[in-house]
């Protein structure tokens, strides 16, 4: 035994090196992780013949569709507006304020508009929007209904940037077409108040339409949105599908990419755009701002302002309320009140109608034939048996009667896109939002399947794809598929993308081809890449490169991914590149990070970090981790800590480790160390087990680094495992040890076959 013990002494004790990885096997690590993401891209699908023809359209034809998209907003004289030069409360959609007194207009007052009331997350909104007037950023305040949202929103813009556009598109779509007409937005604001609603439309505004002018730091731009909390939660946490063949879990190595995009999926034949994947990944591009109830602070900022505004002042004598003051404002305790305690058992249905389809996904302006149709459902036996042959227009007049002796609130208003005729109604989104258990209406996910029945019945066609994405959201998927049918045999394209999606996660894969091969065939790239992805797993790549290719040259960034990642399988570099390239400038973060890994084999060390760089700007954990390194490496360490805190923040396991690494070593805060090699660990990184484990024993728990040691040994770590043997021999447990030796010099480890040797020779 005393042989043994000399013998042992010889060999290293505990391994107490926290190592920061350098450059010389970083890349190599970096061009692996790529190459995973890679080779789990959800490729897709393809474009119709003519795609390539439109895309090469002439330069006057571009510049053309830019002007057109830019006079399809609220302009003057042709000319998009300044932030400074809109002032009209309808056009910001500002919630209608209580009127004036009587006499009070003369003193210098806004008839629309009260005195505002800063708030208290002012200076934090202004210096994100002054820090991103520069590089571009995506702030979305999220707060209930008249919190306060949009007013906060545009006296910020008209603080910070005054001179710059002010953009409004009224849909999705007119998001995505100034994106792809390559009009100059540069020191331009894009409006998207009600932010649900442009991820929820027959077009929703897309994940690339936001990267890709997220992307282009040289010509800043600020998207500027409100959300609900409710939705702001429901979309952001969607899993991709609720069944029970998830197609954001269709393989168990299943992964996201870096920065919120999806270039690749585990499997060929997976498609990554799941009708909540697009709402989610705009959403995590954005930066909250949460937008609640008025604090102490601003109840006092409002008694200072209410001896000038009489609003103001009958707000803040109610201020004990269970109500907000911008509430109080819009007088949402009138309005709540007219619905809850209606005395016209009529207009209360024909109101519970109108709030329960706007939450089942209709959009805004709400026919007669609906809110007749789901009224029904809200009325008695005998009620409906009593009913005049004029209860619903008399129910329409009690609903659209203003709740206050001057003005037009109210909980309903007729809405007409031509003199004289009237489209449909507008419930306010006051009592929409309004969920109390008070509520006469139920959640969509508690509504009876006759009132879904009824409305997918009754809406028009392309309505019917927006309502199958909120009875999808709220996991009624029978209903969604109805809907989603409906709107897809009428010829709408993302019903049929998004039928697919659902058929898919039920296994019915047939079923999923031949509605995307009719979406695609009407140049749905979204279903052009899921074909081509459904052939790729079939093994036929020469069909997939065929629908991969019309789908790229359509504009679809993930195609371009996926295609890229075809040709460098088929040995086709240049092409990959060419492609990678391409996504890439589209504002993919994940195909910059690839792009910047075949730069940095080449020896093109500044293009490189050029697209890490942006990489990193735009969001990609991976690449602001590589960044920090290239930072340390050139001894900017504030540099490399504030990357790497960034993408840590983000969750990003990696830049954990290096952080705690940075701490530890080089500014001695050992506490700081621990708590992010904890997170990292927890999150099942293993060098962060294994630095946890050397600074738990350097302080003497021997028993939390045996177990840190453990995780991380069964997790493939050598050096783990030779500290557990020596662990294990210093509390005299020579078998123990010579487990833990024998796994590591099985894994050719020279340190444990020494230990090993010596301890047989003992």
């Amino acid at each position: 035994m005393v042989l043994v013990v000399a013998g042992l002494t010889a060999v290293p004790g505990v391994v107490k090196a926290v190592h920061l990885p350098s450059p010389g096997w970083t890349v190599p690590i970096v061009l692996a992780v790529a190459g995973v993401l890679l080779g789990l891209w959800k490729p897709l699908l393809s474009a119709r013949s003519d795609v390539l023809a439109t895309r090469i359209k002439s330069r006057a034809d571009r510049e053309s569709r830019a002007m057109d998209a830019l006079r399809a907003l609220p302009t003057r004289k042709d000319k998009v507006l300044r932030v400074e030069e809109v002032t009209s409360r309808a056009v910001l959609d500002i919630h209608k304020a209580i009127p004036l007194p009587a006499g009070a207009a003369g003193i210098g007052l806004s008839d629309e508009l009260p005195e505002y009331v800063a708030r208290d997350i002012d200076a934090d909104l202004r210096t994100y929007l002054t820090a991103r007037s520069t590089t571009g950023g995506f702030a979305l305040l999220v707060g209930p209904a008249a919190a306060g949202k949009t007013r906060t929103a545009y006296e910020a813009l008209r603080q910070v940037l005054p001179d710059w556009r002010l953009l409004m598109p009224a849909t999705g779509a007119e998001a995505n077409e100034l994106a792809a007409v390559g009009a100059d937005l540069s020191h331009s604001v894009i409006w998207l108040n009600e932010t649900q609603d442009f991820l929820t439309g027959s077009t929703p505004l897309s994940a690339a339409t936001v990267r890709r002018l997220l992307a282009d730091t040289a010509r800043p731009v600020i998207l500027l949105g409100t959300i609900w909390p409710d939705r702001y939660d429901q979309l952001r946490g969607m899993p991709d599908a609720p069944g029970s063949r998830s197609v954001g879990h269709l393989a168990a190595d299943s992964q996201s990419t870096e920065g919120g995009q999806s270039l690749v999926g585990a499997e060929a034949g997976q498609p990554s755009e799941s009708p909540g994947h697009n709402a989610r990944d705009v959403l995590n591009q954005a930066r909250p701002f949460a937008v609640s109830g008025f604090s102490g602070a601003e109840w006092e900022r409002t008694a200072e302002l209410a001896r000038r505004d009489p609003r103001l002042a009958l707000a803040a004598a109610h201020r004990e309320s269970r109500m907000g003051m911008t509430q109080i404002l819009s007088a949402a305790p009138e309005l709540i009140h007219r619905w809850e305690q209606a005395d016209n058992p009529y207009g209360k249905a024909v109101l519970t109608a109108a709030v329960t389809a706007r939450r089942c996904g209709h959009p805004d302006t709400l026919p007669n034939s609906v809110l007749q149709a789901l009224a029904s459902h809200f009325l008695t036996g005998t009620q409906r048996a009593t009913a005049t042959a004029t209860w619903f227009d008399d129910a329409l007049e009690w609903a659209c009667r203003p709740v206050h002796h001057a003005g037009d609130i109210a909980p309903l208003l007729p809405h007409a896109k031509i003199i004289g005729h009237i489209d449909g109604y507008r419930v306010t989104d006051i009592l929409t939002h309004h969920l109390a258990p008070t509520s006469p209406a139920q959640p969509p996910d508690r509504l009876s399947h006759d009132v879904w029945d009824t409305l997918i019945a009754t809406v028009t066609e392309d309505a019917c794809n927006s309502v199958g994405y909120a009875a999808y959201v709220n996991n009624q998927l029978p209903q969604a598929t109805a809907a989603w049918t409906r709107a897809g045999e009428a010829g709408h394209t993302e019903a049929m993308f998004n039928l697919g999606v659902l058929l898919f996660d039920q296994g019915d894969n047939d079923g999923a081809r031949i509605w995307w091969a009719r979406a695609a065939e009407q140049g749905h790239t979204g279903s052009m890449r899921a074909v081509g992805a459904l052939l790729h797993r079939q093994g036929n790549t020469d069909g997939a490169r065929t629908w991969y290719t019309r789908a790229a040259e359509g504009g679809h960034i993930e195609s371009m991914g996926a295609l890229a990642l075809l040709l460098s399988d088929q040995g086709d570099t240049d092409g990959a590149r060419t492609w990678y390239t391409r996504a890439a400038e589209g504002g993919n973060t994940v195909a910059m990070t690839v792009l910047a890994v075949l730069l940095k084999e080449q020896g093109d060390t500044d293009g490189a970090h050029t697209w890490w760089t942006r990489a990193a700007e735009g969001g990609n954990t991976l690449a602001m981790t590589y960044v920090g390194l290239q930072q340390h490496d050139l001894g900017d360490t504030d540099g490399a800590r504030t990357w790497w805190t960034q993408a840590a923040n983000a969750g990003h396991a990696d830049a954990m480790v290096k952080l705690g690494a940075l701490l530890r070593r080089e500014e001695g805060d050992t506490d700081g160390a621990r708590s992010w090699w904890t997170q990292a660990a927890n999150a099942g990184d293993i060098d962060a087990m294994f630095n946890l484990a050397v600074l738990q024993y350097e302080q003497g728990d021997t028993d939390s680094a045996r177990t840190w040691w453990t995780h991380a040994a069964e997790g493939g770590n050598t050096l783990a495992m030779v500290n557990l043997g020596v662990l294990q021999y210093e509390q005299g447990d020579a078998d123990g040890a010579r487990t833990w030796w024998t796994r590591a010099a099985e894994r050719g480890d020279a340190t444990a076959a020494s230990s090993l040797a010596q301890l047989r020779e003992g």
